[in-house]
């Protein structure tokens, strides 16, 4: 399996951005693995600018699987796998570029939310027997995260483009119910150990699939986000996550 991997890089009170120096360490781990990372991106965090290079990987180049995107997601909490983007921006916090949004569409004319077209199910289920904990979620925020994650979900779906997509947002620091212990800052390779599986596990339901999706309705137009198990709802606001 091929892989581009993108993270974001700091932003507003944020000193640094994780997600950002994940990549640059998985592209390392990469060699022992079963995939193979054709390109990682560094994103400015920002508005549809963030997302630009990307978009613009997926209009040129048709080398990759899939594309695994990082950013960070709060302080305290399991790992979160996100099932939708929605179709707006709003946020308290400004971007990069000193700019706010306040409910606007990402796409005028575009649905609601797009959905990814990879079964989560049994990417959490991996990272749970190995101890992680980890959640579906079916709300990726509205900051830039859930901007970057629509605009390549919709350009996917509206180009028929074969590669897929994952946003995966990882924490400050990891809910104590993994160790017992009360919350401590992540490291990087806490996010590695992590992140390795899920790409391991992505890996083996590509070989598995021969790259088709799981969901056959992949990218689909979905009018709006419908209520899940309570494990999936992410309540906590994510207005100023990246």
């Amino acid at each position: 399996m091929k892989l581009v991997l993108t993270g974001f890089d700091p932003f507003g009170p944020h000193e640094r951005n994780p997600s950002g120096e994940t990549v640059a360490a998985l592209a390392e781990e990469a060699a022992r693995r079963a995939w193979r990372i054709v390109d990682t991106l560094l994103l400015s965090t920002c508005f549809e600018a963030g997302a630009a290079p990307v978009l613009d990987r997926l209009s040129r180049n048709a080398d990759a699987d899939c594309y695994v995107m990082l950013g960070l997601g709060g302080r305290s909490h399991p790992m979160r796998l996100e099932r939708f983007a929605l179709n707006v921006m709003d946020s308290a916090l400004p971007d990069n570029a000193a700019v706010l949004r306040n409910g606007e569409r990402i796409r005028e004319d575009g649905p609601t939310a797009r959905e990814t077209a990879l079964d989560l199910a049994p990417l959490r289920d991996r990272l749970r027997t190995r101890g992680f904990e980890c959640v579906i979620s079916n709300h990726a925020g509205t900051y830039v995260c859930n901007d970057l994650y629509y605009r390549v979900l919709d350009h996917i779906a509206r180009e028929s483009l074969t590669a897929q997509a994952l946003f995966v947002h990882i924490p400050e620091s990891y809910d104590p119910a993994e160790t017992g212990d009360g919350a401590r800052p992540a490291t990087t390779r806490d996010h590695v150990d992590r992140l390795t599986t899920v790409l391991d596990g992505l890996a083996e339901r590509f070989a598995l699939t021969g790259g088709t999706p799981v969901d056959p309705a992949a990218g689909r137009i979905v009018p709006s986000p419908s209520r899940g198990p309570a494990e999936t709802q992410q309540e906590t606001s994510e207005r100023g996550w990246s």
